[in-house]
């Protein structure tokens, strides 16, 4: 009944605004530690990794693949492993607490050496900071013009960093929601689903928009502008040695075990004896097709969108409107298009696709942008041209070795990109959970919802069947890829009298 639905709406939002704002603090000082030990750790680490052996070696890639994997790693298949431990630790929630922060520390992680790696800094180098060091007094213990000194050497960056890990850490909800941790994303969601009436809920929603606001915003204006993307090649070297050996190679197989390693082992074991429920579900091919086909649209039109906002130089206030919908997370998102298409002018829209759809391209766009934003420089490169260039020749030899010199120098990164995009939306599941179309049953859902009763073989089974889709279309399509790539490559127009021998 609808008076019935809208009473036990009031009375979550009477009964539960305490509670509210203690996960909301608590969420605020959990992310703010955590992002400052990330960001503090990913430096070294990073420092350390640059030492090592280069990413193209197999110890590099070993090294790196031990750092990627975890943020790489579904919610939905870290859930699976550790929802019934979380469960049993019910009476001891510290431990769940901790178990908690050191699966958020391993994700962020490897985005701030993602970061102090590849994203710029200030144009000053190291030298410049420590010759202005030498020359400060001694008997001045604070020294303003040294501080904005560092601040523009060193702690812009850093600061950077720090922001976008907060974000991550703070807007985190699947894991949280699984294992029931006390944060507002977990009490938002639970709410919600209890029959907390929208328009509280958006109440709440903008509550926390207004405190992660102060990490939002900066985020945003540093995206936004285009002088990060345009100097890479500015960045000095770090004279930081990073972290001891035994430190860095611990913490990589600490992090790889208890996100990826142990998940995996436990989802194996369980699908040994759930393969065969997986042929009395009918709605199983429907359900990865239509999480296939919302990651496709999604994808295409993500990589489409910053492409040309790369390009044609949008300008900051459109690019920072753009890009303020995707950083207030999923969650946020998820309600406030909710509310906005219940309205009379939209509400013809509601029930289809339209507000899902829109509401992953928004959500996705900065990962994009950032992404595609990193390595920018190298799709105006003098070495990028000159391999267009030599595609585009009449020689049957030189025209291969050309596009083989474009696809490393230009298209591999899109192509990464396009899949990072597509495995991202693949997975998505706030967004699916409040805006999904009657119908509409994209397979991370399902799996979400029967993960409340707890590991079930059938559930290892499809959930494993799920992450094969889309890494095997991933491996398949990149071991075709001199077959596909012809096609898209970037061509030059060739004179009118070439003429191939």
């Amino acid at each position: 009944m609808p008076w019935l639905a809208a009473g036990t709406g009031v009375k979550l939002a009477l009964g539960g605004e305490s509670s509210f704002w203690s996960a909301l603090a608590w969420s605020l000082v959990r992310s703010g530690l955590l992002a400052l030990i990330a960001t503090l750790f990913a430096d070294g680490l990073g420092n350390w990794l640059a030492r090592q052996a280069g990413v193209r070696t197999w110890r590099g890639r070993v090294l790196w693949g031990l750092l990627l994997t975890p943020w790489l790693t579904p919610g939905l298949v870290i859930g699976y492993c550790y929802r019934d431990t979380a469960m049993a630790w019910l009476a001891t929630s510290w431990r769940t607490e901790l178990l908690y922060d050191f699966i958020l520390l391993s994700q962020a992680v490897p985005v701030g050496v993602i970061m102090h790696r590849f994203a710029p800094r200030s144009r000053m180098a190291a030298s410049a900071l420590h010759c202005a060091q030498l020359q400060r007094p001694r008997q001045r213990i604070f020294d303003t013009w040294h501080l904005r000194l560092w601040w523009q050497a060193r702690g812009q960056s850093l600061a950077t960093v720090l922001a976008v890990l907060f974000l991550l850490i703070f807007q985190e909800a699947e894991v949280a929601s699984l294992l029931q941790t006390h944060t507002w994303t977990e009490w938002m969601f639970t709410s919600q689903a209890k029959g907390l009436p929208v328009l509280v809920t958006l109440r709440y929603a903008l509550i926390v928009v207004a405190a992660q606001s102060i990490a939002i915003v900066p985020v945003a204006s540093w995206l936004a502008s285009s002088d990060w993307r345009s100097r890479r090649e500015a960045v000095a070297p770090s004279t930081n040695r990073g972290l001891p050996n035994w430190l860095a190679v611990g913490w990589l197989l600490f992090a790889f075990l208890l996100v990826t390693g142990i998940p995996l082992d436990q989802l194996l074991s369980g699908t040994q004896s759930g393969w065969g429920n997986l042929l009395h579900e009918p709605a199983l091919g429907s359900e990865l097709g239509d999480a296939a086909l919302l990651a496709i649209t999604t994808a295409g039109a993500v990589l489409f969108a910053t492409r040309w906002g790369l390009s044609h130089r949008w300008p900051q206030w459109l690019m920072i409107a753009l890009l303020l919908p995707g950083l207030l997370g999923g969650l946020p998102l998820g309600l406030g298009l909710a509310a906005l298409f219940q309205t009379d002018i939209l509400s013809m829209a509601y029930q289809g696709p339209v507000p899902l759809i829109l509401g992953e391209v928004l959500l996705m766009f900065p990962r994009a942008l950032l992404l595609v934003g990193l390595w920018q420089p190298a799709r105006l490169s003098t070495g990028a041209h000159l391999a267009q260039l030599q595609a585009a020749s009449p020689v049957q030899g030189q025209r291969d070795s050309g596009r083989e010199l474009t696809w490393m120098l230009r298209g591999q990164h899109h192509w990464w990109c396009l899949w990072l995009v597509f495995y991202w939306a693949y997975f998505e599941l706030m967004l699916p959970s409040l805006l999904a179309p009657p119908g509409f049953t994209p397979v991370s859902l399902v799996v979400y919802n029967f993960l409340h009763y707890g590991r079930i073989h059938a559930l290892a089974a499809k959930l494993l069947l799920a992450l094969l889709v889309p890494l095997g279309a991933m491996l398949l399509l990149t071991s075709m890829r001199r077959m596909w790539w012809p096609w898209f490559a970037p061509q030059t127009n060739q004179p009118e009298d070439a003429r191939t021998p």
